[in-house]
């Protein structure tokens, strides 16, 4: 009998903790202002920097530098699990709010799949539709930048690659 009720315990706190609701994995990070993310939605699916470091370096998914006297923000991010990236870059100074790259010839944001034949490789920004990239935080004191965007790409192929939903904050060089 004593082993019936433990067999009913273990399974009821099983599928108590079984049915917990999904939360976002980055929420804890996010609520952390010293915390680096970076998250979007490419064609809907999610993406997330991620990097495998080999034996002898590290290495680092999100590397941002920013030059506010140039001006000049770069900002390259590795998915080494799918082999893409986004490289967000501009030539123009940034600012708190939101950054319209609409019709601008200053951006040369992309998107790229690595493993597929170098014509269709690299997606640029179609700075014909309406971007969207809004700065929350811009702090020259302590190098943060956090922000939002969404943009549309196109390749050389005519594939387009709709980002969206795109967050990030990090740390930046100067």
């Amino acid at each position: 009998m004593k082993t019936l009720i433990t067999i009913i315990t273990l399974m009821t706190l099983i599928s108590f903790s079984c049915c917990t609701p999904d939360e976002d994995p980055l929420a804890a990070c996010k609520a952390d202002p010293t915390c680096e993310y970076f998250e979007c939605l490419v064609d809907g699916e999610k993406w997330v920097a991620s990097c495998e470091s080999g034996p002898i370096f590290g290495c680092k998914a999100i590397d941002a530098q920013y030059y506010k006297d140039i001006p000049s923000f770069e900002m390259s991010i590795d998915n080494n699990q799918e082999n893409q990236l986004i490289s967000l870059n501009t030539i123009k100074a940034l600012k708190l709010g939101n950054n319209d790259f609409y019709l601008d010839t200053f951006i040369q944001t992309k998107f790229a799949v690595l493993n597929t034949l170098e014509a269709c490789r690299r997606f640029i920004i179609d700075t014909n539709e309406i971007s969207m990239f809004q700065i929350s935080i811009l702090d020259t004191s302590k190098f943060i930048i956090e922000a939002k965007f969404n943009f549309i790409t196109k390749n050389n192929c005519n594939e387009i690659k709709v980002i969206s939903n795109g967050e990030f904050r990090t740390k930046y060089r100067f």
